[in-house]
């Protein structure tokens, strides 16, 4: 044995036996009653582990010399066993040739689960191990007659086959990987291990990357309610931001809201007023600008807190300095669209074909088109028509919505609805 080198294992007559070759009188110590005597073998990595077989029989035996009452796995073969030997380099692995194979199998005993044992070794003792088979060259039409493993290279032995030819062969390592919660893939191959490199940064606008990302930066609700700048560093992501704007402005009139008698209702139900305290809404004007765009306007306490909330309820003043601030972003298409909405249609046409417009060849055509608009076209007309096909021609969800809105029949708003509803390009108040 490797650790004892005056102990002599051996199969005698139906009993593994353990020799002290320093006497010569003393009786030998009786490892285990069995029919697998052939071809014991001790592991190198672990002296007190030895396999053995029974003659003629489809089964390796795996013993534990300190616990010899039965094995530690049988390993089950589909022919009788030639020759089972340990590998050199790695503990738990063990390799088997069975009569007329062209491979030599080897298992892994670490994941091995042995079931209950038969002394029979023709009974099927079932284990779960892991197999793997060490194939001679395709071109190769013997079979193996012996092989030894490689003392000083690991995973690697020589066979021999019937008909007298070495062979080299390499045994390819199984590759284990694990996926760590901060997205690194780590790998182990043979003895060495392997991290993967820094993500892709194509996989930094993977949402898991950047909810890790905003977590380590602290965003949370109590965070954002505390530095608008700071949220919007920490977001890099303006439709997101704004829907946080909104519902901060609304959770502050909620706190300042004096009116006892009117709950703090959804948009839905504030826009449409408090319907079970009978407050209808009210015409406030029918306004023409600038001899053509007509639309009318409705008004009432409630649909001017929901306008508010939405950042829609302004004046001309404050317009034009928001539509400039809009420009100025490069957001053209969006401050057309608010200026249309706000029955300025000369402020449109004079966006888009202004100087940053000109940047974006289909908006000067759009402007074009628009400028064609009076309040006598009629349903059916070439230029709604013409309108229409263009409006489902463009990409952009604003100019969509422009065009599906100066072509509604009447006051019948549904196309214009269904275009913002459809897309998730427009900010959350402008939905609402």
């Amino acid at each position: 044995m490797p650790d004892s080198p005056n102990t002599l294992v051996a199969g005698v007559t139906k009993w593994i036996r353990l020799f002290d070759i320093r006497t010569q009188n003393q009786n030998p110590k009786l490892i285990a009653h069995t029919k697998a005597i052939y071809g014991i073998c001790i592991d190198p990595n672990n002296p007190s582990r030895l396999a053995s077989f029974a003659k003629g029989q489809k089964g390796v035996v795996v013993w534990d010399v300190r616990k010899p009452e039965k094995p530690i796995v049988t390993i089950n073969q589909t022919n009788p066993v030639l020759k089972v030997q340990w590998c050199p380099k790695r503990s738990h692995m063990i390799s088997v040739l069975q009569k007329d194979s062209n491979a030599v199998k080897y298992y892994d005993l670490q994941f091995s689960t042995s079931l209950q044992y038969n002394s029979n070794v023709d009974v099927d003792n079932d284990s779960i191990l892991f197999e793997r088979n060490i194939m001679l060259p395709k071109s190769t039409s013997s079979t193996v007659s012996s092989y030894d493993w490689n003392p000083d290279h690991e995973m690697t032995l020589l066979a021999v086959t019937k008909t007298g030819s070495l062979h080299y062969l390499k045994v390819f390592e199984r590759i284990a990987m694990s996926w760590s919660p901060s997205s690194e893939v780590m790998w182990a191959c043979g003895s060495q291990m392997f991290l993967s490199d820094k993500p892709d940064p194509s996989m930094q606008d993977d949402i898991s990357f950047v909810m890790k990302k905003r977590a380590e930066q602290g965003y949370g609700e109590a965070f954002v309610m505390k530095d608008d700048r700071k949220l919007n560093d920490v977001l890099n992501e303006p439709a997101l931001f704004n829907l946080w704007t909104w519902l901060k402005r609304a959770k502050k009139l909620k706190d300042h809201d004096q009116r006892k008698v009117r709950k703090f209702f959804g948009v839905k139900a504030i826009i449409k007023g408090d319907l079970s305290m009978g407050r209808n809404l009210q015409t406030l004007k029918e306004e023409k600008i600038g001899g053509n765009l007509i639309a009318t306007q409705y008004s009432n306490d409630d649909r001017k807190l929901a306008l508010f909330l939405c950042e829609w309820d302004v004046t001309d003043e404050t317009l034009r300095e928001r539509l400039d601030q809009l420009v100025a972003k490069n957001e053209i298409e969006r401050a057309a669209a608010v200026a249309l909405f706000h029955n300025k249609l000369d402020w449109t046409i004079d966006i888009l074909g202004s100087t940053q417009a000109n940047q974006k060849k289909e908006l000067p055509i759009v402007a074009m088109a628009l400028s064609g608009y009076n309040d006598s076209i009629k349903k059916g007309s070439m230029w709604i028509a013409n309108c229409q096909r263009l409006g489902q021609q463009l990409t952009n969800p604003y100019l969509r919505a422009m065009f599906a809105f100066l072509t509604a029949e009447g006051e019948d708003f549904t196309s214009v609805l269904v275009s913002f509803f459809q897309c998730l390009n427009f900010l959350f108040q402008e939905r609402i």
